[in-house]
């Protein structure tokens, strides 16, 4: 009898939809009754094989990678919150251990639960090959052999992530048209009913520490948050007063703003570096001279 294992993937989307990995584990299992196939639960050397996985580890400047494992579950490899464009540690995992050969099955209950890119799909599949694991699909009826048929069920699966894509972006428009805001609120502010800004207890005591004279510093000291912030704060609750934060299209303007002027500093600052270096050089050639 031969061994396998079962792996799946829900994303954000899917879960809020209501879709349960446990609904992929159980077709999957009815499937592997019917193939009669047994259940890998446990690798050679007696340990357990299976896991599951929520989001994807990053790892941002110095901060340690943030660990994805939330437990073991035999004969199970399960991402949850995974996008379909991704690679999931489970599934990672899974790959890893049938280079090593711990089973010979993978029981999928659709093949886009692998992935929706198809570039990514075939290099899954291939890999699985080479490892001598064949890979069955509940949903197209089967396993997984015909290279041709699996490209194209991938652009298929790839053209309908687009589709959320493009759904999204439609939304964000929809929502815009209607006089939501949409994105994050600017530093010191929440966003009331989708539509208006209001300044938080934060960014008023940094209006009256203002006021009082003290310094970005010295604020920052009294209400112990970065200094930085306290910088963007200023900066927001003045356009916020001067009218400049009431529309959305209003506080577009205001970002580009400030970008342009970040920009300029930028560019101001790479000059003076450059001027600094060409005054460095001319010295150590007198000096040489």
């Amino acid at each position: 009898m031969t061994r396998g294992v079962i792996c799946g993937r829900v994303s954000r989307a899917e879960q809020a939809k209501g879709q349960s990995p446990d609904d992929q584990v159980n077709v999957c299992t009815e499937a592997m009754k019917r193939e009669r196939s047994s259940l890998a639960t446990a690798t050679k050397d007696g340990g357990v094989l299976g896991e599951v996985h929520k989001g994807i580890s990053t790892r941002k400047g110095k901060r340690k990678a943030r660990s994805t494992f939330i437990k073991a579950q035999p004969g199970v490899f399960m991402d949850l919150a995974v996008s379909g464009d991704t690679f999931g540690n489970a599934l990672l995992k899974m790959i890893e251990y049938a280079a090593h050969g711990e089973f010979d099955e993978v029981y999928v209950w659709k093949l886009d639960r692998l992935s929706r890119v198809p570039k990514h799909q075939a290099s899954i599949l291939d890999s699985m090959k080479k490892s001598g694991v064949r890979v069955f699909s509940v949903t197209e009826g089967g396993f997984i052999s015909d290279e041709t048929i699996s490209g194209m069920m991938g652009v298929v699966a790839f053209r309908e992530l687009k589709n959320i894509r493009e759904n999204v972006k439609r939304g964000i428009h929809s929502a815009i048209s209607k006089g939501h805001r949409v994105g994050r609120p600017p530093a010191g502010f929440v966003l009331v009913e989708s539509t208006r800004l209001v300044p938080t207890d934060d960014a008023l005591q940094v209006e009256a520490l203002t006021v009082q004279g003290m310094d970005e510093k010295q604020i920052a000291t009294e209400l112990k948050i970065e200094w930085h912030r306290v910088v963007r704060i200023q900066r927001n609750i003045r356009a916020f007063r001067e009218g400049r934060l009431d529309t959305y299209d209003s506080q577009k303007e205001f970002n580009k703003d400030q970008r342009d002027e970040v920009m300029v500093r930028i560019e101001g600052r790479k000059e003076r570096l450059e001027q600094r270096r060409i005054e460095v050089r001319k010295r150590l050639i007198d000096l040489g001279g």
